[in-house]
């Protein structure tokens, strides 16, 4: 399996990334990159990557470094282009945002809030070891990681 990497969204790559789309059944799970990009540019907190493997760019990421509901980091967004799904990118990708997650350490926990249909993100978030704490976010369940353990 290629390696794969978090790069920086720039002037020379952002349209590409915002090109990404995801299968028809999974666009109702997800926002586009559009529209996260600029979500991005309102919110500073927020660090969004493009997930790339062998230079490609495969897929998109965004995060809160700020602590926010359930005092804790949230992801708000992770997704493989359909043409590259079923590698194995979604978790290698997830592994390495925890791993960079883990460096805000001020709170342990780390949360995605994931639509309750959307089973491939919760197997993917399960297979990482984050567990559905019981708590919403609005309609999602909240899926969280102990960075202590």
């Amino acid at each position: 399996m290629s390696e794969i990497h978090l790069t920086a969204i720039t002037k020379e790559n952002w349209y590409e990334v915002a090109s990404l789309h995801v299968t028809t059944e999974q666009s109702k799970f997800v926002e586009s990159n559009a529209t996260s990009i600029i979500q991005q540019q309102f919110e500073p907190t927020l660090q969004t990557y493009a997930i790339t493997v062998n230079q490609q760019i495969i897929g998109f990421v965004m995060y809160n470094r700020q602590l926010e509901e359930l005092n804790g980091y949230w992801i708000y967004r992770i997704m493989i282009c359909d043409s590259h799904q079923q590698k194995g990118y979604a978790k290698q990708a997830l592994k390495l945002i925890v791993t960079e997650m883990k460096q805000l350490a001020r709170k342990p926990l780390i949360i995605a809030g994931i639509h309750r249909e959307n089973h491939a993100s919760i197997a993917l978030f399960k297979a990482v070891g984050f567990i559905n704490s019981g708590h919403h976010f609005g309609k999602e369940p909240a899926y969280i990681l102990s960075i202590n353990e």
